[in-house]
């Protein structure tokens, strides 16, 4: 976790996001009933954030249905989302997928 965390800090500041939280659960990425993730939903929701950055897009869940509503719920809230291994991650709704910049 620390590693992650420190790269994490590292891409933020390369990409120039002034960090305002942070959050870290430990556990399935297949339960999306984890205080962590119930946090970052909330300062989302309350406007605190813009961005979101994980490690992985795996790293918010591994259920496809559930991830595609978490990624709807955070687009509807304008808060864009970014991993320092794919880039931008956003959803394409030309294309069945999900669009990696």
């Amino acid at each position: 976790m620390k590693g992650q965390k420190k790269e994490l800090m590292d891409y933020a500041e390369q990409m120039g996001f002034l960090v305002v939280g942070e959050s870290e659960d430990i556990g399935s990425g297949l339960d999306f009933d984890r205080a962590g993730l119930a946090e970052v939903m909330k300062a989302a929701g309350d406007g605190r954030m813009d961005v979101l950055l994980v490690k992985k897009l795996d790293r918010l869940g591994r259920d496809t249905a559930k991830l595609l509503e978490l990624l709807r719920g955070l687009e509807q809230l304008n808060i864009e989302l970014y991993s320092p291994l794919e880039g931008q991650i956003r959803l394409d709704y030309q294309r069945p997928s999900l669009s990696k910049q």
